[in-house]
């Protein structure tokens, strides 16, 4: 026993000829899914499977053919060329060359190539940051919310 959903408030549709035209073509809606699914059902009973719910070998082995299909169409119109495993090596070795030297520009210097008179020991330096800092605090101290 399936249930129906009931609103929790009537509502009531005034009958309009748009309201009869929408409620007619629904009802065909709902007729041609029958249809169909009495179709597919029969379909399935007697063709074994080669419905939705087929075999998914089948479903697979089209979409690979299609897509090889696709791929020697594109390839064919824009005269792509297979490379060789000789080329893709020295591609490949290219490739590597590049990242290394952009790397390279990118890479910091080693804490041991650093000299001792840049480290930073702690306090030494200016104190005008902390001066800065502290001033900061005092304006945000002047201000009264009130709300």
């Amino acid at each position: 026993s399936q249930f129906k959903k009931l609103a929790a408030l009537p509502s009531l549709k005034t009958r309009t000829k748009k309201m009869d035209e929408a409620e007619r073509k629904k009802r065909e809606r709902k007729a041609e899914q029958k249809q169909r699914e009495a179709e597919a059902a029969t379909q399935q009973a007697s063709g074994g499977g080669s419905g939705a719910f087929g075999s998914g070998t089948d479903m697979k082995d089209e979409r690979r053919s299609e897509r090889e299909r696709r791929r020697a169409e594109h390839n064919a119109q824009n005269d792509v060329k297979p490379r060789t495993p000789e080329e893709e090596a020295a591609r490949e070795a290219a490739r590597r060359k590049r990242m290394h030297e952009e790397s390279e520009k990118w890479n910091v210097m080693d804490e041991d190539s650093i000299p001792e008179s840049e480290t930073f020991d702690g306090d030494e330096g200016d104190d005008d940051e902390e001066e800065l800092l502290n001033d900061e605090d005092e304006d945000e101290e002047e201000v009264m919310d009130l709300d």
